[in-house]
């Protein structure tokens, strides 16, 4: 399923985009009417970037959803077809994780140390929430903890968390796709209306619990039916844009958001939205065409790498450049990719080669034992 790794690839790219835009002075027109605080008006620019179709490049959080939803796809569906070594799970799947991250941890302090951040630098009210002009050790090292610690020092490490949860109860979660099988369709509606109102009322584990458990049951009918029609693919791929963009579409045309609650309940159109992109993708068809393609593969590869190292490479380029925010964002994008890349190659790879020896050696250790 190539597609799904460009698809993950071009989902990074969104997540920097919207960070580095976060970091400019657009940030706080849009942040500030998504959070509800006072937000200064758009101009021309800004009302380009967040009142019209393009906005879908910058849809960070969304693009977040379709990282969990593809993570609980890829996991779940070699259970489904191969059956499930235990032992050799748990170790690959963690050391895979908290491997990078903690060196992300590592190259976010040595940045930190190397150029002194300092608020007056910060243009957005993001920046500034994510600028420390001193290193607190107590912060520091709880960062390297994914799941309890403070993310603070790198902002996307928060994400991580509930993908160290939701491996940690694989076992659970196929229990519960296993038994939903039958009922998938109306389990993910569930899924989706569960997160939804998980986001309404402001309680984590209800939101984000759903979307693994959504991408699980996407699994079941990926195993199902492995191919598709490519007019079944295309309308699953644009249906699941277009239910993805709802909530900013609202705001568009309604030129505000739904009230609180209901603007964070329509969330759950976002988990439904990447599920049907993702399914739309999983089967061979014209439609992946794209997320197929050489420079699309390349983003799916060092995804997981930009996704960790682009934030702190933001915040230092707006020290280095102070006065000058547009052009260190603007560098700060194609040095996030370079950066990505080298961190692919010598973090990430051989970090996953030794979760896959070690989950060898946990699944070798454990047959001996059984046989005794």
């Amino acid at each position: 399923m190539t597609a799904l790794d460009g698809l993950r690839g071009v989902a990074a790219v969104v997540v920097l985009l919207w960070h580095a835009t976060l970091a400019t002075r657009f940030g706080d027109s849009i942040l500030g009417q998504i959070s509800g605080w006072p937000a200064p008006p758009r101009d021309g620019v800004g009302h380009l970037l967040f009142d019209t179709p393009l906005r879908v490049l910058t849809m960070g959080t969304a693009a977040v959803t379709v990282f969990f939803v593809l993570s609980g796809v890829v996991l779940v569906l070699p259970l489904l077809r191969d059956g499930f070594d235990l032992w050799a799970y748990y170790p690959r799947r963690l050391l895979r994780l908290w491997l990078p991250c903690a060196a992300s941890v590592v190259f976010a302090l040595l940045l930190m140390n190397v150029v002194t951040q300092k608020p007056e630098n910060a243009v957005s009210r993001w920046a500034e929430n994510y600028t420390f002009p001193d290193l607190n050790p107590t912060t520091a090292v709880s960062a390297f903890f994914v799941i309890t610690g403070d993310p603070r020092y790198n902002n996307p490490l928060w994400s991580l968390k509930w993908e160290m949860l939701f491996s940690l109860m694989l076992p659970v979660i196929a229990l519960i796709v296993v038994s939903l099988r039958r009922h998938a369709g109306a389990a993910l509606l569930a899924c989706a209306a569960v997160s939804g109102c998980g986001a309404a009322l402001h309680v984590d584990e209800l939101q984000y619990a759903p979307i693994f458990l959504a991408g699980g049951l996407t699994a079941v009918s990926v195993a199902e039916r492995p191919t598709a029609r490519d007019l079944a693919s295309w309308a699953r791929v644009v249906g699941g844009i277009v239910l993805i963009s709802v909530p900013e579409m609202h705001r568009t045309l309604f030129d505000g958001l739904m009230s609180d609650t209901a603007g964070l309940a329509a969330t759950g159109f976002v988990v439904l939205g990447a599920t049907l992109l993702v399914r739309g993708l999983a089967a061979p068809s014209s439609a992946g065409r794209l997320f197929e393609s050489r420079p699309a593969q390349f983003l799916g590869r060092i995804s997981f790498s930009l996704y960790l190292v682009h934030v702190p490479i933001i915040l230092t380029l707006l020290n280095v450049l102070p006065g000058h925010p547009a052009r260190a964002v603007a560098i700060s994008i194609p040095v996030s990719l370079l950066v990505a890349a080298l961190f692919a190659r010598f973090v990430e790879e051989p970090s996953a080669s030794l979760a896959k020896r070690a989950g060898v050696r946990a699944s070798t250790w454990a047959a001996g034992i059984a046989r005794r």
